[in-house]
């Protein structure tokens, strides 16, 4: 899976980061800015706190019928022609992937953003099969890191 950035080590990219002006100076005036425009949408939309409690609430609702919504989800999903696979487990999960990796002949993995692959501890299992595919990543962070 060998996705590389640079031939310096992290402690060496960190160093010469801390001495970036000019990228700490981006940094504080993107936060800044997002800062206002949140502060800005929540003006706007009125009673925040009030959209909050409404938010808690579907939140609550969405996990008390859980089940309810996966099943739902998973019927759109084949309807459109789609398949979800509920793994029990993490190695389930993992022997899943793989056999559709293997299967398909897989050269090419798209790796999204998910802490679902954080949690099934994904990685190692794709690293394993990697000797001749390609594995991106799209999350920006975990391209970063």
């Amino acid at each position: 899976m060998g996705l590389s950035t640079s031939t310096k080590t992290f402690a060496e990219r960190l160093e010469e980061s801390k001495k970036d002006q000019f990228a700490k100076a981006a940094v504080a005036k993107a936060q800044d800015a997002q800062w206002d425009k949140r502060e800005s949408a929540r003006d706007e939309l009125g009673n925040w706190q009030e959209w909050r409690n409404i938010a808690e609430s579907i939140r609550q609702h969405t996990l008390k019928y859980l089940p309810h919504y996966l099943t739902e989800f998973s019927d759109n999903v084949a309807a459109r022609g789609g398949h979800v696979f509920f793994a029990a487990d993490a190695k389930e999960a993992n022997d899943y992937v793989k056999r559709i990796v293997l299967e398909k002949n897989a050269k090419k993995i798209v790796k999204s953003k998910s802490m679902v692959t954080t949690e099934v501890d994904i990685d190692p299992m794709l690293v394993s099969l990697a000797d001749d595919m390609d594995i991106l990543e799209t999350d920006l962070a975990e391209f970063i890191l």
